[in-house]
C-alpha cells in the first residue's frame, strides 16, 4: 500500500471506529455506561453517538451530557446525532423541556415555505443549543397515498 506523507497514521481499529455511530444507556457522565462511551470517544474507538429518548431528561442535563462527549473528543470531529423529525418522532420534546414540532405532513399542509423554513430553523437552533450536530430526520418524505 502507498504511504501518504503528512497524513496522521491510524491503526485499523481507529479507522474502523470512526465509522461507528453508537447508542448507549445513561444520562450523566457520572454513570459507568456513559463513562465507557467517553473513554471510547477519547480513544477514537467510535466516530459518534446516537442519542435516544432514554438519554434525554432536560435541556440542562442534555447539554451537560453532550458537552462531556465533545470534551472527550481529541479531534473535535465527534458526531452527536439524534432523530428529531417532529410529530411522533422527536427525542427532544415538550415533556422534557423542549419545544414540540409538528410532523412533516402537518408542516406541508399548514405552512408556506417561509413558515416551514422558520420552523425548521427553530428546530436546528434547539439542536445546536444542545450541542447536537447531526439530525437523522428525513430530508424528503413522500406521501405515497396521494
Amino acid at each position: 500500500s502507498k504511504r501518504i506523507y503528512g497524513a496522521p497514521r491510524m491503526d485499523a481499529l481507529k479507522r474502523a471506529g470512526e465509522l461507528l455511530l453508537v447508542g448507549f444507556d445513561g444520562v450523566s457522565p457520572a454513570e459507568e455506561s456513559v463513562a465507557q462511551v467517553l473513554r471510547w470517544v477519547a480513544l477514537r474507538r467510535i466516530g459518534g453517538v446516537l442519542l435516544y429518548g432514554r438519554n434525554v431528561v432536560s435541556p440542562a442535563q442534555l447539554r451537560e451530557l453532550t458537552s462531556a462527549l465533545h470534551s472527550a473528543d481529541p479531534t473535535g470531529r465527534l458526531l452527536v446525532a439524534v432523530d428529531q423529525e417532529g410529530g411522533k418522532v422527536q427525542r427532544l420534546c415538550a415533556a422534557k423541556g423542549f419545544s414540540d414540532f409538528p410532523s412533516a405532513r402537518e408542516v406541508a399542509e399548514r405552512c408556506n415555505p417561509d413558515q416551514a423554513h422558520a420552523l425548521y430553523l427553530e428546530m436546528a437552533e434547539a439542536l445546536a443549543g444542545a450541542r447536537i450536530n447531526l439530525n437523522l430526520g428525513p430530508v424528503a418524505d413522500l406521501d405515497a397515498e396521494n
